[in-house]
């Protein structure tokens, strides 16, 4: 299996593991082809969604923190008040995590076995090189996504911030708590 198929794989697992907890209705909000992309399909689409639906709910926690263990270490404390928290967490905010750096190293190790090392210094020196994520369009259709997004999560109860959350697993969507059928450790 390709990293490709292992990434699609394990995409589908976040989309497993997040089912009935609200993950679904903030992926809406901004994206089409939804229930494809929570089965590991749409890859491209859903890492891209995973994403920024990651960096908007870490937004006001980045802002507080000054390294990467930082972060960790305050989602960790504020996993051991909330069963939502933890959920989160361990679902969706370190998987994403997880994806972004497989995907870093998987680019990285595409760019080191290039064989044809001149066509690359030809297009180096154009300067034409640029990736799709850095052209205009794109930038500016992120922007509106994650306006979407912040839009949805503003109305949303906030998953990572355990003040509020009652004693079970919440739908951060629709304030319900979760039925059984969600995918949770018991050992909180």
């Amino acid at each position: 299996m390709g990293g490709v198929h292992l990434l699609m794989s394990f995409v589908g697992s976040v989309g497993t593991l997040m089912v009935n907890i609200g993950l679904e209705e903030m992926i809406k909000s901004a994206f089409r082809g939804v229930a494809k992309m929570l089965t590991g399909k749409k890859f491209h689409e859903n890492c891209r969604s995973l994403l920024m639906v990651t960096e908007e709910l870490v937004r006001d926690i980045l802002e507080q923190v000054d390294c990467h263990t930082d972060v960790m270490v305050l989602l960790e404390e504020r996993a051991s008040r909330s069963r939502t928290v933890k959920l989160c967490l361990d679902n969706l905010v370190t998987p994403t995590f997880i994806i972004m750096l497989f995907v870093r190293a998987e680019f990285k190790l595409s760019v080191n076995s290039q064989k044809d090392v001149s066509l690359m210094a030809e297009e180096l020196q154009k300067d034409i090189i640029t990736h799709k994520e850095e052209m205009p369009q794109r930038i500016r259709a992120d922007n509106e996504d994650r306006a979407k997004l912040q839009a949805r999560i503003n109305i949303a109860i906030d998953p990572l911030d355990p003040h509020g959350h009652p004693v079970g697993v919440v739908n951060i969507a629709t304030g319900r708590i979760a039925t059984d059928n969600v995918k949770f450790h018991h050992e909180m």
